[in-house]
């Protein structure tokens, strides 16, 4: 009765269809609930009445049989053949028909335009026709019917759009494809809805079909253009990179650890050009046709420092070059070690193994893995977002950037593979003064579980006795 109250008195149990295959899975959705709706209402109206008919007590007569039956071949045919065509129905002239509709539109051999759509830890890239791009939110023109191409940068991703019923896996190397046609003006929330690693939660994104614009097909406009962290100005000629920052020309490129940085990028030249940021960064405009404009937007994690280029299709070099570096001094640069039984002298142990530091310091940790296994990194719950799941191999390191409490206290620090701490891979990192916290700062805690147990126990015992004193027996009562 709760749930029939809700379907009843909520008026966006569904999010508003707002393509046209949207609409027709949400009116198969609609139908198959109200065909089982009725097959349940008809059940358990059956039941009722058989329980209130046949049910025994003072007064009431005895209607057991000597020898019931209890096989009856047509009812059973019946009531297998029923049900068998009604999922067949529900298959054949409906959920086929959707799924075609959906997969094959009518319209796509007339598809406006293509949008790739690039999933990244942890944020969308949507590229454009004109190789411009945006972040998190796309912005299409009503009535427009646009191919979505779907791809991953690195891990696994899924696109997801409840209002336009597309959710689509977005694999590294692969291209899936779904099609949006867009017949309802307005902004239509999104998420990742692939567990997709520490900020999946977070990786949000919103489609802005705005109504139709004579000198807009798709983008933002000005004033929706992302202004997240920090803004540099970038022209690609064919003769250089010029690089300005509120206006300056910026010579040597430089960021901090964990810094966001925004990149508006013009080719203000004859040829095509991309903005391309070498390994470590590993980011790219891709090909950006002359007159063209895009963004570039990632958090700088990286080591000591890159090269940033511009190249043309075909050339054997870079047009041209620079270089960008890591600001952050290096004397806050921390370098851990993680090693085993492959290091002679230093097996299985994270050095140092006592790491002070001062209360609310930031920490840029750099984490070495110097022995012949993978390793990963963990700090005690007092650190937060102190920890780094995934194992890494020899020779490779990590960067871990965390905010030390205020506490004077002690947090431990380990490597949390199966095994690996407890043959000496862990280490204390000693705040302020060091004092060592309270192992159990609530050492009584388990008594309280342990007594709401035993009166929840004592309040059964005691239901029971009192059924049992008051029935006398558990055989049906007498029957007149």
């Amino acid at each position: 009765m709760v749930l029939l109250m809700a379907l009843l008195l909520t008026p966006n149990l569904l999010p508003p269809p707002a393509t046209p295959g949207a609409r027709a899975i949400q009116d198969l959705t609609l139908f198959i609930t109200a065909m089982g709706v009725g097959v349940g209402i008809f059940v358990f109206a059956l039941l009722i009445y058989v329980v209130v008919k046949f049910r025994a007590g003072p007064g009431r007569p005895d209607l057991r049989e000597a020898k019931p039956k209890t096989h009856d071949e047509r009812l059973e045919t019946w009531w297998t053949v029923i049900p068998a065509i009604m999922l067949l129905g529900f298959l054949l002239p409906l959920s086929v028909i959707v799924l075609y509709q959906v997969d094959r539109p009518p319209e796509m051999g007339s598809q406006d335009f293509t949008i790739t759509v690039v999933g990244r830890q942890w944020q969308w890239q949507f590229l454009y026709p004109d190789n411009t791009s945006t972040f998190d939110t796309l912005y299409v023109e009503q009535g427009r019917f646009i191919r979505l191409d779907v791809t991953s940068h690195d891990v696994l991703h899924a696109f997801y759009v409840p209002a336009f019923a597309i959710k689509l896996d977005a694999v590294p190397a692969r291209i899936n494809t779904a099609w949006l046609n867009a017949t309802t003006a307005g902004t239509f929330r999104g998420q990742c809805a692939e567990y997709c690693g520490l900020a999946h939660s977070a990786m949000l994104l919103q489609v802005v079909v705005f109504p139709e614009d004579p000198d807009r097909d798709f983008g933002p406009e000005p004033s929706a253009l992302p202004e997240a962290g920090t803004r540099y100005d970038v022209d690609l000629a064919d003769s250089g990179i010029t690089v300005r920052r509120s206006g300056n020309v910026v010579t040597a490129l430089a960021a901090d650890i964990r810094e966001t940085l925004l990149f508006r990028v013009t080719n203000t030249g004859t040829r095509d050009h991309d903005l391309t940021f070498g390994i470590p960064w590993d980011e790219t405009t891709g090909v950006l046709a002359p007159g063209n404009s895009t963004w570039l937007n990632f958090t700088v994690d990286w080591t000591a420092g890159t090269t940033y280029l511009s190249t043309q299709p075909g050339d054997t070099a870079p047009a041209f070059s620079g270089t960008a570096a890591i600001a952050t001094d290096p004397r806050l640069i921390r370098d851990i070690e993680l090693t085993d039984e492959g290091v002679p002298g230093r097996d299985w142990a994270i050095l140092p193994g006592t790491l002070r530091a001062t209360k609310g310091e930031t920490l840029y940790l750099r984490l070495w893995n110097n022995g012949s296994q993978g390793h990963n990194f963990y700090f005690a719950s007092d650190v937060e977002d102190g920890r780094i799941d995934a194992t890494w191999g020899q020779g490779e390191y990590r960067w871990l950037v965390v905010t030390v409490p205020d506490d004077d206290i002690d947090v431990a620090y380990w490597c949390n593979v199966p095994g690996h701490r407890g043959s000496g891979m862990e280490g204390t990192m000693v705040i302020g003064a060091g004092s060592p916290p309270d192992p159990n700062p609530y050492p009584d805690s388990w008594l309280w579980f342990v007594g709401l147990a035993a009166v929840v126990l004592l309040l059964l015992a005691a239901v029971g006795i009192r059924y049992h004193l008051t029935h006398k027996s558990f055989e049906d009562p007498p029957r007149t």
